[in-house]
């Protein structure tokens, strides 16, 4: 019969182990719930760390997208008013060229020719026409064409009796004089053919835009005894006192073919 001693002995020879396994089961439990606390733990912050990371890189890039949106208006900016200046100083050249080659003024090129048509009983028909060109950049109206026409005939050449004041010397400062005898008298015309407004008066004005030439026509039947013509055509620029002219001399045909 087993005594209470030995049960006792037995007792706690079988227990030792069992509370020793019992013991490193739990502790092995305690440290497996550490481990996959710390686990967790190091998850939840490496999660933390992404999201704060991701938070940080999309503060970076939109604090880069609005530094590069400032730049970028700013290199506007700085275009425009660049672009502005430099327009400005164009107008400011273009300005100083017009004052400088008076492109704003008025620019005609005035041509005057003649043509000359058959005989019919003592007459023969002259064909005068003036051709206005707008070689300026503005229009130009012009309310009057005075053609003046004169002859010389079959005759002597003669001269016309000129002032002293054009032919002497003029006075042009105190102490001052041109050479005296610097013109030489003029050959006179002595028949006067033709004076006439080329510019109808149902039309009251004509008109010559830049880049155009504007040509008007006036035929006259002129005597066959006429050797030499001399045309002289002026008008007035709208808006200006002084008048623009042009001159010249026709050799009139003896002879014309049939």
């Amino acid at each position: 019969m087993w005594n209470s001693l030995e049960i006792a002995k037995l007792i706690a020879a079988l227990a030792t182990p069992m509370v020793v396994a019992f013991v490193g089961f739990w502790i092995n439990t305690k440290l497996e719930a550490q481990k996959r606390g710390f686990a967790k733990v190091q998850e939840a912050q490496k999660q933390q760390f992404t999201e704060t990371q991701k938070a940080e890189e999309r503060r970076f890039t939109e604090a880069q997208k609005e530094q590069d949106r400032q730049f970028t208006e700013t290199q506007k900016a700085q275009d425009r008013q660049f672009d502005e200046s430099q327009k400005a100083e164009e107008r400011r050249f273009e300005e100083a060229q017009r004052k400088l080659y008076r492109d704003d003024q008025p620019r005609i090129e005035l041509t005057l020719d003649c043509t000359f048509h058959g005989v019919q009983s003592d007459s023969r028909l002259a064909v005068f026409t003036v051709s206005a060109k707008n070689v300026g950049r503005v229009r130009h109206q012009i309310d009057r064409i005075k053609l003046r026409v004169r002859a010389i005939d079959d005759e002597p050449f003669s001269y016309r009796e000129e002032t002293p004041k054009y032919l002497l010397e003029d006075h042009v400062g105190a102490g001052e004089t041109r050479p005296r005898n610097r013109r030489q008298p003029r050959v006179n015309f002595p028949h006067k053919v033709l004076e006439t407004d080329l510019v109808p008066a149902e039309w009251n004005y004509i008109f010559v835009e830049p880049g155009v030439m504007q040509s008007l026509c006036y035929a006259k039947p002129i005597s066959v005894k006429h050797r030499y013509l001399l045309a002289h055509v002026y008008f007035e620029y709208e808006a200006f006192a002084d008048p623009h002219s042009a001159e010249t001399v026709f050799a009139v045909p003896q002879e014309v073919s049939g």
